[in-house]
């Protein structure tokens, strides 16, 4: 890869192993390198410990990355909620409304996960068989179709919880409370 400077403060440099993008003059230019180095040595030593390896081998065979999205998902929401019923600058008519959005969205992007995870399972069991037969002399195999795998749940999930569910919760909650307000009207 070759990239050339666009202006004088981004430059490019070639390192033994690869092209480099530079900023001149910048702190991630001083400090970068630095970081990601202590970053990558830290997070090796974490990995390479036996509780780690232990963990690994125990859950290789499961669904733990779907778990892991799912309980991701669950915790910004309710974090989300959180920050929604504290917050002083939304008025209070419109705290509940928001906040019955987060739990609907969660709700619906959790069990729908779990669902389409779960129906795309043999498509994606053949993808592997097939990917597998095509691969067969690949010694990074095994971490291909763990890899596919791990795609499969973090795209299913990325995309309920980011486009298609937000926009049924926001019509779902809107007419729970329209309900809701309707029912005191009409008992007042």
């Amino acid at each position: 890869m070759n990239i050339k400077a666009i202006n004088n403060q981004l430059n490019t440099y070639n390192t033994q192993s690869s092209n480099r993008i530079c900023f001149s003059g910048n702190f991630l230019n001083t400090n970068y390198d630095k970081f990601t180095n202590k970053l990558a040595i830290g997070i090796g030593k974490i990995i390479d410990t036996k509780t780690i390896q232990n963990f690994s081998k125990k859950f290789h065979n499961t669904n733990l990355a779907t778990h892991i999205f799912s309980a991701t998902g669950i915790l910004l929401s309710s974090f989300l909620a959180l920050s929604i019923a504290r917050n002083k600058k939304i008025e209070e008519e419109r705290k509940k409304p928001l906040i019955l959005n987060t739990a609907i969205s969660c709700a619906i992007a959790t069990a729908g996960g779990y669902s389409i995870d779960k129906l795309l399972q043999k498509p994606i069991d053949i993808f592997c068989k097939n990917f597998k037969n095509a691969n067969s002399f690949n010694p990074k195999l095994d971490k291909y179709l763990d890899g596919i795998k791990i795609a499969k749940s973090a795209l299913i999930f990325g995309m309920l919880y980011r486009f298609i569910v937000p926009v049924i919760s926001m019509f779902l909650a809107e007419k729970v409370i329209e309900k809701k307000e309707k029912q005191l009207y009409h008992t007042a």
